[in-house]
């Protein structure tokens, strides 16, 4: 084609339900132009990914739109890209990144690309890379580009959402609250005790039933003494802890530990864990609800790590049973790959060991198998740690702590 390596760049986006492909590979790439290749059901998906590049990237890109009547309409695909590489061809290098959009636009994209001259060295893929390796693009050329080499700007939970139309919304903490030592206080009780954690969760159902307002579940005080437990709040609520502050405050405040002891303690304490393995406080996110709009929730949100150019999800639960367990897992596992596709991870936290266990993990195994078979989008990369895990994390008696399996999925 007329234009060379010196000319301005426009890359050519196909854009599919999932926006982040399309996202880090334009911030790898830093096109003087881009064209949004979208159809009326992405339309909305191309202009959230266009605002979030116009926020990524400088000098800011253009943008031209380009609408195809439908994503498995082969000739109109190809007509409208077609047309777009003639009006740039002359001044412009012409750059293809096909890794999002449907197989259709994928293959015909692609297919006009090289009718119409483009280089190898200008067609692109966004691919995984595999576990320890940072994802890469890789050209037709047979050259590759890790993330990383292209300086692409670093991955935040907010963006990943965003490009989705979603947004992060925690409750905030109300003094006095739950500290880092009542995790810890709690993880090595019930790691120990596992009967503990279910003895918990039965003792506040005991004491407060399906009350919301403390000031109504005086008569039914938790102890944490008779569980021979040690919180930095004591027994609550009281009317001293409560007397400060008005009923939506108190309400507020009384579930914050009603989750933490309920269970809530497990997700702090494996942010814990996460940052013991060098995961820094600005790539954690902990105890979130994610919305779409502003009542929706489309999911929560244990705790998450976004490093890397990936995104690690995981679903805490105090639940020994296979069923709960097994609900919580594939439900992180779908849920996380909706939001970042091969880039995301998921893990199951919880209390099972045994047989349940193992029977967790031959499943997940199973289902990943059967996908590579199919070459089908599978599950990802998913990670089962149950109680012997948790206790080689904690290093319980007189061990040291043990982190490597929680390492290894961190960096696969």
């Amino acid at each position: 084609m007329a234009g060379d390596a010196g000319a301005p760049s426009l890359l050519i986006l196909l854009v599919g339900t999932n926006p982040l492909p399309d996202y880090l590979s334009a911030c790898a790439l830093r096109p003087w132009k881009i064209a949004l290749i979208s159809s009326s059901q992405t339309q909305q998906i191309a202009q959230r990914l266009q605002s979030c590049l116009e926020r990524a990237l400088q000098p800011k890109p253009e943008f031209e739109p380009t609408l195809v009547v439908d994503a498995a309409d082969a000739s109109d695909i190809a007509e409208k890209i077609g047309r777009l590489i003639e009006r740039h061809r002359r001044d412009w290098r012409i750059c293809l990144n096909y890794t999002g959009g449907t197989k259709v636009m994928a293959a015909h994209a692609l297919r006009v690309f090289r009718e119409k001259g483009g280089r190898p060295a200008d067609a692109s893929y966004l691919h995984d890379n595999g576990p320890g390796g940072c994802p890469a693009l890789y050209f037709d050329d047979r050259t590759k580009r890790t993330l990383g080499e292209c300086n692409t700007p670093a991955l935040t939970l907010a963006t990943l959402l965003e490009l989705h139309g979603a947004h992060l919304q925690s409750a905030p903490a109300h003094e006095p609250a739950p500290t880092p030592d009542d995790a810890f206080h709690l993880a090595s009780r019930v790691l120990k005790e596992p009967q503990l954690a279910k003895s918990l969760y039965n003792g506040l159902k005991e004491a407060f039933g399906e009350k919301e307002d403390p000031k109504q579940a005086l008569a039914g005080r938790f102890v944490p003494a008779r569980y021979n437990i040690t919180l930095s709040i004591g027994e609550f609520p009281t009317e001293e802890q409560l007397q400060s502050r008005n009923r939506e405050q108190r309400a507020s405040w009384f579930r914050q530990w009603r989750h933490f002891v309920g269970g809530g303690w497990l997700e702090q304490w494996v942010k814990d864990q996460a940052k013991a393995c060098g995961v820094s406080e600005n790539e954690l996110a902990c105890g979130f609800q994610v919305f779409r709009g502003t009542h929706r929730v489309q999911l929560e949100i244990d705790v998450a790590v976004v490093r890397n150019f990936r995104s690690y999800f995981v679903s805490c639960t105090t639940a020994r049973e296979k069923a709960i367990c097994k609900q919580k897992l594939f439900e992180i596992a779908v849920r996380s790959r909706q939001l970042a596709g091969d880039l995301a991870r998921a893990a199951l936290v919880c209390l099972a060991d045994g047989n349940t266990l193992r029977e967790l993990r031959a499943e997940v195994d199973a289902a990943q198998a059967t996908s590579r078979a199919l070459r089908v989008p599978g599950l990802g990369l998913v990670g089962v740690f149950g109680l012997d895990d948790l206790r080689a994390w904690a290093g319980l008696r007189g061990a040291r702590p043990n982190l490597k399996t929680l390492k290894d999925w961190l960096e696969s």
